[in-house]
């Protein structure tokens, strides 16, 4: 890694770090949802990142860049042993709290994803939320698939950047996301084939978006004071109805039109197959 790369990625980390940490301080653990954000009908993505990963009991579980640690405690409530990780301190905080208070144990660091301070082969699943668009992709795919056993599998969720309506949403919504984030590409994941064999993929949010536009033009809800993602789990039975309905029309669309898939808002990703070699990669 040449001097001029790890001086950017240091930038990155500090503004990564002092966002998330400022972020972090406004939580409060008794409004994270857990359960809730696994096991409602709007949890679209989590809900696929568990199909992908299966049964986790008695696995060896990574979670990269855990923020407020709602993945890590509803995996280790389902028998996993949690290692979560992430850049903010604060976040880190909120982590083991959150853990204390659904009685689980988690090994927690603070550490940036694209320097793991973790053995080879280390885990069995490694699960990330929004990480690889707020980190070096190529660094951060390398590091997974070292520290990930030859049989494992790494799932990511990760937002898209091609719906113009998720964009103007960036857009309005611009105080809420740092400067140093990317929204996903497909050209993206070409990286990820030196690294792994195999790829799957699910697309969510297509005409479900129509909720979020229901919560800014009837509702009159600020996105800068309220993550709409968060809220569409954290008030599932509000939108209940609505969604259901969307949601039954975007897999009939995205079954028979799947170019479409490329209007969604978001992708879980499964990577299996590690390649060999000290780094897991080619």
């Amino acid at each position: 890694m040449n001097n001029s790369h790890v001086t950017d990625l240091e930038s990155r980390h500090q503004v990564e770090r002092a966002f998330h940490d400022d972020w972090a301080r406004g939580i409060k653990v008794d409004d994270v949802c857990v359960t809730a954000a696994f096991e409602t009908q709007s949890a679209l993505e989590n809900r696929a990142a568990m199909r992908f990963l299966g049964d986790v009991r008695g696995k060896t579980v990574l979670d990269l860049g855990c923020g407020a640690g709602e993945a890590a405690v509803y995996l280790a409530l389902q028998g996993a042993k949690v290692t979560a990780v992430d850049l903010s301190p604060e976040m880190i905080s909120r982590t083991q709290e959150l853990a204390r208070v659904h009685g689980v144990s988690i090994e927690t660091a603070v550490m940036p994803a694209e320097q793991l301070a973790f053995e080879a082969e280390q885990f069995d699943c490694i699960y990330g939320s929004s990480i690889l668009h707020h980190a070096d992709l190529r660094l951060t795919l390398t590091e997974a698939a070292r520290v990930l056993k030859s049989d494992g599998k790494a799932v990511f969720i990760e937002p898209l950047s091609y719906n113009p309506a998720i964009n103007i949403y960036r857009y309005i919504a611009r105080d809420v996301r740092t400067p140093t984030e990317t929204a996903f590409r497909f050209r993206d994941l070409k990286q990820a084939n030196d690294c792994f064999s195999n790829s799957e993929f699910e697309f969510c949010w297509l005409t479900t978006l129509n909720v979020f536009l229901y919560m800014y033009f009837i509702e009159r809800i600020d996105p800068v004071k309220d993550r709409y993602w968060k809220r569409i789990v954290r008030e599932h039975q509000r939108y209940k109805r609505m969604f259901g309905r969307l949601h039954r029309l975007d897999r009939w669309l995205l079954k028979a039109f799947p170019f479409l898939r490329y209007w969604c808002w978001t992708t879980v990703i499964q990577l299996s197959g590690r390649k060999g070699g000290e780094t897991g990669c080619e």
